[in-house]
């Protein structure tokens, strides 16, 4: 995935999820349901001061859901933390508005991977060239998402399932239980990517949009930002992240890109069942749009270690909300009439 500029123009960010909810409850709920809302709210107060939330135009059911998991996440997430400057962090905090250095890992004009050969530039991380049994074409990613050790405690997920695949979490795991426990198969098709790429990659498809659709390069930007990152705001960058494939139901690779097909599909399904296993989270999930403010990608996975990926899918977060909670950063919302700004420079 990629990323784009700034919504907030468009927006009026509301802070603090309790004072909303209890707007919304006034307006929209009848007295038991505000009784049962207030008798919850008391229950809860021992959890402390909730995390920067801002919304906009949601249902009171919608923001009862964000509300129990705000206070699900709260639970491990009581104080505050500070964004780490690294993106080797594994938690590292990018999204539309929040980038990567262009420099990371390898120059601002740097195509390089570790399988496209010649000689490395420095590296301060463990990026890795991926055996071809896991991967549609070349693919690279960092050697701590690919595997690493399971953690001795817990032996099981909060729902039960046992914590990674023989000793090992990261997507070699997944694939490789994929395979044994589900008859499944499972590729990489797309992993780290430089700035440059990125650029490239986002460039592409805008090229693309403008052919297929007649747009203007504008349009062709606000369309294409729906669905792909500007280089220096996506997960890509930052080697633990990747896009999946799978063997279709005959046995033949699919190579397509169809939203439906995808999230339909057993092989998927199964993933976002069972990432969390791994260390491996759904970024950008079908009910997550407003958050993310991209399109739903089922196919699109993030290695953020156990801890993190248990905590997640218990608190049904996406990364965003996530990271805005432990950060206690604001996260922006979006509705769908909403037109975002660009600062891209038209080629």
């Amino acid at each position: 995935m990629t990323s784009c500029p700034c919504f907030a123009n468009r927006l009026a960010p509301v802070r603090g999820l309790v004072l909303l909810a209890s707007l919304l409850v006034t307006c929209f709920c009848t007295p038991p349901e505000q009784a049962s809302l207030q008798k919850r709210k008391e229950a809860d107060s021992h959890l402390g001061p909730k995390p920067l939330v801002s919304s906009s135009a949601v249902s009171t059911q919608e923001l009862v859901l964000a509300e129990s998991a705000t206070r699900c996440a709260a639970l491990a997430l009581q104080r505050p933390l500070a964004p780490p400057q690294n993106p080797d962090h594994l938690l590292y905090y990018v999204n539309r508005d929040r980038g990567i250095r262009p420099s990371y890992p390898v120059s601002e004009f740097s195509i390089w991977t570790p399988c496209s050969g010649g000689p490395a530039p420095h590296l301060s991380h463990d990026l890795i060239c991926l055996s071809k049994q896991y991967t549609v074409g070349d693919v690279s990613l960092r050697r701590i998402a690919f595997r690493s050790p399971a953690p001795s405690q817990p032996r099981t997920t909060f729902d039960g399932l046992p914590v990674g695949y023989h000793g090992d979490i990261g997507f070699q795991a997944l694939v490789e239980a994929a395979h044994d426990e589900a008859n499944l198969r499972l590729y990489l098709r797309s992993g780290y990517r430089s700035y440059a790429t990125q650029g490239v990659t986002f460039a592409n498809w805008i090229r693309d949009e403008r052919i297929r659709l007649g747009l203007s390069w504008e349009g062709a930007v606000r369309k294409v930002s729906t669905y792909s990152a500007r280089p220096g705001h996506s997960e890509h960058q930052l080697g633990t992240t990747v896009d999946l494939t799978f063997h279709d139901e005959h046995g033949v690779l699919y190579g397509g890109w169809d939203l439906n097909t995808m999230g339909n599909s057993r092989a998927l399904r199964w993933v976002a069942d069972q990432a969390h296993r791994f260390g491996i989270v759904l970024t950008y999930g079908k009910d997550k749009v407003n958050v993310t403010r991209y399109q739903w990608e089922p196919w699109h996975f993030r290695y953020v270690g156990f801890e993190a990926a248990n905590l997640m899918k218990r608190c049904h977060l996406s990364t965003e909300e996530f990271l805005s909670l432990r950060y206690q950063q604001e996260n922006v919302t979006w509705a769908k009439d909403d037109e975002p700004t660009f600062t891209l420079v038209r080629p």
